[in-house]
């Protein structure tokens, strides 16, 4: 059987070892930050970070829009430049657009009809005046591209 001074020994050792690794992880996200940070206006995508984009996208995981922003950090200011009270769901909506997924692919991705994802298009057209004429998914990347 363990002594009381060997068990508070082995208890202090572990609470040291969780302290350095909290420590060590806590420097690398600040790196990774730094490093998006960095590259906030020029992101070039490789083909490992696009594919775990698309993935999330596909499987409507909420970490999708968390992602696509650090990836394209131009994306929320310019959107939160055009409408400061935009909603999170818009957001989502908008990235899915900048993607170009189809309306059929959001449908599918998102878990609503095609009727629905075309009266979000409609009605964020509205309340931005973009004219009928005007490719949806393109609007939504020139705003981004050119802010």
């Amino acid at each position: 059987m363990i002594s009381t001074n060997a068990s508070l020994l082995i208890l202090c050792l572990l609470i040291i070892i969780l302290i350095v690794l909290l420590l060590y992880f806590t420097n690398q996200l600040k790196c990774l930050r730094r490093e998006y940070s960095n590259n906030s206006f020029s992101i070039n995508y490789t083909n490992d970070s696009l594919k775990y984009l698309i993935e999330l996208a596909k499987t409507n995981n909420p970490q999708f829009i968390i992602y696509f922003i650090d990836l394209k950090p131009k994306f929320l200011e310019a959107f939160k430049n055009l409408d400061p009270n935009i909603r999170n769901s818009e957001l989502t909506f908008l990235a899915y657009s900048y993607l170009n997924f189809s309306t059929k692919e959001i449908a599918n991705y998102t878990f609503v009809s095609d009727r629905a994802v075309q009266m979000r298009k409609n009605r964020l057209r509205k309340k931005y005046n973009i004219q009928s004429k005007i490719h949806f998914n393109e609007w939504v990347r020139e705003i981004v591209d050119h802010y």
